[in-house]
């Protein structure tokens, strides 16, 4: 009867040091993958969703995700605005879901790839819109994007009101890719 208590025992033990081994090799294994996900990816499966962005130039605002590619992402607030941030320029995201967007395919993820923040900035300029431009360092203008190249921007200063023409132009900026934090396009 005791022989029968001791080897109950020490199955039990050796259940339970089963447990935690699988438990514990589960939750690291589930660090990995976590280690694995992009901010992007978290980005993406949040389109559509409300998140309140802080960037490095500025304060919190709340706004709805409404596309994201490679090192940019599109947020519309309240008001309609349209905001074009630099993800490198991304202080913090508050209310983002923890979802995560299913991995794209090889022939998508390369078309991603071309989509940068260039690209989303050559959009804004063949449009015209004017638009407020806001730096790194908290410097905030507005104006036209008149050309983007390779890690710069050409912006023709205006005020946001007006067209660009010649006459209303003050002067043309041209501002570092690296230093661009957010081209806001106002809906009012």
């Amino acid at each position: 009867m005791r022989w029968t208590r001791l080897f109950a025992d020490l199955e039990s033990r050796l259940d339970a040091e089963r447990d935690a081994d699988l438990t514990a090799e589960v939750a690291e294994r589930t660090r990995i993958e976590v280690g694995k996900v992009a901010l992007v990816d978290r980005l993406r499966a949040a389109v559509g969703r409300r998140v309140v962005i802080t960037t490095v130039a500025g304060t919190p605002y709340a706004a709805q995700v409404e596309a994201i590619g490679p090192d940019w992402l599109v947020v519309v607030d309240d008001w309609q605005d349209e905001r074009l941030i630099s993800l490198s320029s991304v202080a913090a995201i508050g209310q983002l879901p923890t979802a995560i967007a299913a991995p794209y395919d090889e022939a998508r993820r390369q078309i991603a790839a071309r989509l940068d923040l260039r690209h989303a900035l050559r959009g804004i300029a063949r449009d015209r819109s004017a638009v407020r431009v806001t730096t790194i360092g908290a410097v905030t203008m507005s104006g036209t994007i008149d050309r983007v190249g390779a890690d710069f921007i050409d912006l023709a200063e205006h005020h946001l009101d007006e067209s660009r023409r010649i006459g209303k132009v003050t002067s043309v900026q041209t501002l570092p890719i690296g230093a661009f934090v957010e081209a806001v396009r106002l809906n009012r």
